[in-house]
């Protein structure tokens, strides 16, 4: 038996809905979640592709820099503000 991994088709048809696009299994391009034709390389899928496209593109399996980087700088805004609060309350 080979050693290939298990996939839940469930999980990944809902994040692939979701991102809309999966990725095309001939040139690695993006195409729409509902196409029938990868419009990069000409390839007919036979139907949607994300039932013969099983790869979902980097962006759609975790949160960019961006959105990382705007929940941290939140976070010390928030932080700092409530210390500027409490220096004030406390002053003599």
């Amino acid at each position: 038996m080979a050693d290939a991994p298990i996939h839940d088709l469930e999980k990944f048809r809902e994040r692939a809905q979701a991102f809309g696009q999966v990725i095309c299994t001939r040139c690695k391009g993006l195409v729409d979640w509902f196409a029938s034709k990868c419009e990069r390389c000409g390839l007919n899928f036979n139907g949607p592709a994300f039932q013969f496209c099983h790869e979902i593109p980097a962006s759609a399996e975790k949160p960019s820099g961006v959105i990382r980087l705007a929940v941290r700088l939140g976070v010390i805004v928030l932080l700092t503000a409530v210390a500027i609060v409490i220096l004030w309350l406390v002053k003599p």
